[in-house]
């Protein structure tokens, strides 16, 4: 359990660094289907990897989802992922079970649920949350294990 505290202390400190970073890149469908990757100017150069199922949300209402149409550029999920480029990070919720929610300056909220998986696809994780000048990721396994790796740049 002192690990996962240690982890877990560890990811809210990468999170509450991209409170109040804009979000510089973020981008999803063609060739990397419904994966998400967001990149924040944030002090600790972070980025996030969405590998499982979530929504974009406004005011309650969905605008788009995983499942939505990935194609490259005009498709629902490229251009939902493509509308939270140039907001602010504004907040986010970390769940005891590691699912995730940012909320953004625009009034756009994404959602990142945790999903069972298919034998094949356990390799996978669910989210990671890197940080460049750290060198460490932090991710979400397909155990919904909190998890910490040292990276190379």
């Amino acid at each position: 359990y002192a690990m996962t505290s240690h982890k877990k202390t560890k990811v809210l400190e990468l999170l509450r660094s991209i409170v109040g970073s804009k979000v510089k890149y973020s981008r999803c469908g063609g060739g990397a289907g419904s994966i998400i990757l967001q990149n924040y100017a944030d002090p600790l150069e972070c980025s996030l990897w969405v590998w499982s199922h979530w929504e974009i949300e406004e005011y309650e209402c969905i605008i788009a989802t995983s499942e939505d149409d990935d194609t490259p550029v005009t498709g629902l999920m490229a251009t939902a992922a493509k509308s939270l480029e140039n907001s602010t990070v504004i907040g986010f919720s970390l769940y005891e079970n590691f699912a995730l929610v940012l909320y953004f300056s625009n009034n756009r909220e994404l959602y990142i649920y945790l999903e069972e998986r298919e034998e094949e696809f356990k390799n996978l994780v669910i989210w990671e949350l890197l940080s460049f000048k750290r060198h460490y990721r932090y991710f979400v396994d397909l155990d919904f294990q909190l998890q910490e790796e040292y990276f190379e740049r």
